[in-house]
């Protein structure tokens, strides 16, 4: 297998190796299967021409896996691999599907005999021998088929055209591959595993409408549509489909039905820091700092220690993107100061926990994994409803710090700044230095009410 370092994450890519600086897709084949495949291993050169090798790999690897399958006359074979089963048989027989419409001329045969398919030879010796004794099976049949009528693309496959094509990496996170395949998953729930070339835009609304009758937010069906819309156009720019059918199909009712954030008030802050201060842990040392600081709950358990000032005149958090850590916006990017209490915490998490990762429940601090945000905000929302017994979320926190720095009467201008809403002018005006002095200045003004 090969290695890959990529934004300082390790891939490995099982079947892969190198062989003299060619690529190569080399499998053992399962014992029970040698003796019916008459062979022990695949080994594949892979063609620089036909695509990146990791790609390669990936589809041939899948082709194998559905051969495997069929060959153990599974009944609950999908189409999807059987088609991909068929798809091995021929790479079996070095060919792939169309082959069977070739004719080669005089010049590309050897000898006397004029023979316009000579490739196809083998594979129909093979194959018509089974159909006269009756053991062809189905997928060896779909095989024949597929010589001179290849098979149409599947909704099912276009998932791994557009990770193919993402950008670098981003097709091989998975994480992104689960959230983008979860959704494309829905759309399948609604029209079925059809031919992409066969999706129309009345597919599409009557997505947007199963979607929508699911009891789903606006919000949500319009990013499934926006997730969707993307596969749709890698696979035109591809050339697997003419037109994009999600063009300009939006949600029903966007934004209409949005649900407002509620802040937390005063005294449910009061009790929160009050719990929080007395049980003290990691958890909820992440909880006092979205309090504490108007930091997005990712922007908290992404942390690493190496962000943390503690020694400076005005001790600060830096909030950078690094690895698979992204940060919301640009405007993200920024210096929050740190009033003495969130000081406090954050010398204790890193006195306490050794590793990069100021939380290394939620975060390997290198990057080779994202912040677990989402396990972070199932747990807090979790104790916020059960033990504090208020129904607001983790979102609330800052709600509560813009709500907390307006009453303050700071400006908008500034509001954002502290919060990574806006662009970070009193930086800009004032040097680093001076800048987080003023924004400590405006933190400890706003804070002082809960405090």
């Amino acid at each position: 297998m090969a290695k890959f370092i990529i934004n300082q994450s390790t891939l490995i890519v099982k079947y892969l190796f190198n062989n003299h600086g060619q690529a190569w897709y080399q499998r053992r084949v399962p014992n029970d299967l040698q003796e019916r495949l008459g062979r022990t291993k695949f080994n594949i050169k892979l063609d620089p021409a036909a695509g990146q090798p990791i790609a390669l790999v990936q589809r041939l690897a899948k082709e194998h896996d559905a051969l495997f399958k069929s060959l153990r006359d599974n009944p609950t074979l999908t189409i999807p691999e059987k088609k991909l089963a068929a798809l091995a048989i021929l790479s079996f027989y070095n060919l792939k599907q169309g082959d069977g419409n070739v004719k080669l001329g005089f010049a590309e045969n050897s000898g006397w005999e004029i023979d316009d398919t000579p490739h196809l030879n083998q594979i129909h010796s093979d194959l018509e021998e089974k159909k006269r004794d009756g053991s062809i099976t189905e997928v060896e049949k779909l095989a024949l088929v597929a010589l001179t009528q290849p098979f149409p693309t599947l909704l099912s496959e276009l998932p791994d055209i557009y990770f193919e094509h993402h950008r670098a990496g981003k097709g091989n996170d998975p994480l992104f591959r689960k959230k983008v395949l979860m959704r494309w998953g829905k759309l399948i729930e609604a029209t079925g595993d059809i031919p992409a070339e066969s999706f129309t835009r009345e597919h599409a609304r009557q997505f947007v409408s199963y979607r929508e009758a699911s009891g789903v937010k606006s919000g949500t069906v319009q990013r499934n549509i926006n997730d969707i819309k993307a596969i749709f156009q890698r696979a035109k720019q591809e050339n697997v489909i003419i037109n994009n059918p999600f063009e300009a199909i939006t949600a029903k009712n966007l934004g209409q039905d949005k649900v407002e954030r509620i802040p937390f008030t005063n005294e449910e802050l009061q009790d929160i820091i009050k719990f929080c201060s007395e049980n003290d842990d990691e958890i909820r040392r992440v909880i006092l700092l979205s309090a504490l600081t108007g930091a997005r709950l990712g922007e908290i358990v992404g942390l690493r220690k190496k962000d943390c000032h503690l020694d400076e005149a005005t001790p600060f958090i830096n909030l950078v993107p690094y690895g698979k850590r992204r940060l919301k916006t640009l405007n993200s990017v920024r210096e929050v100061p740190l009033i003495p209490l969130a000081k406090k915490i954050i010398q204790k998490q890193i006195n306490d926990f050794s590793g990069e990762a100021l939380f290394p429940r939620y975060c390997d601090g290198i990057g080779d994994k994202k912040p677990n945000a989402n396990g972070a905000s199932q747990t807090i929302n979790k104790w916020i409803r059960k033990s504090m017994h208020i129904d607001k979320t983790t979102h609330s926190f800052r709600h509560s710090m813009n709500d907390l720095l307006r009453n303050a009467n700071t400006p908008k201008e500034q509001r954002d700044e502290i919060c990574g809403w806006g662009r970070q002018t009193m930086n800009d005006t004032y040097g680093s230095g001076r800048g987080r002095e003023i924004k400590l200045k405006i933190l400890k003004r706003a804070l002082k009410p809960i405090l």
